[in-house]
């Protein structure tokens, strides 16, 4: 609630960006940019977001999430 600009990467163990969005309504599914299913496993991922009450204001967050199928 409140965002104005959300930009979210997730790489996967290699290092190889495989899903990228830049809409507060975005999510991951498990699927590659190029539509293809990802594997089973550890991604890292690397978020970034502005919001209403602090529009001037970058936030980042950096962690890993498990897909789990």
């Amino acid at each position: 609630v409140g965002l104005t600009m959300v930009e979210v990467y997730i790489y996967n163990r290699q290092g190889h960006l495989v899903k990228h969005w830049n809409d507060v309504n975005g999510a991951w599914d498990g699927m590659s940019d190029e539509g293809q299913e990802c594997p089973q496993g550890a991604y890292a991922y690397m978020m970034r977001w502005q919001n209403v009450l602090n529009p001037n204001t970058t936030n980042t967050k950096t962690g890993t999430i498990t897909l789990i199928r």
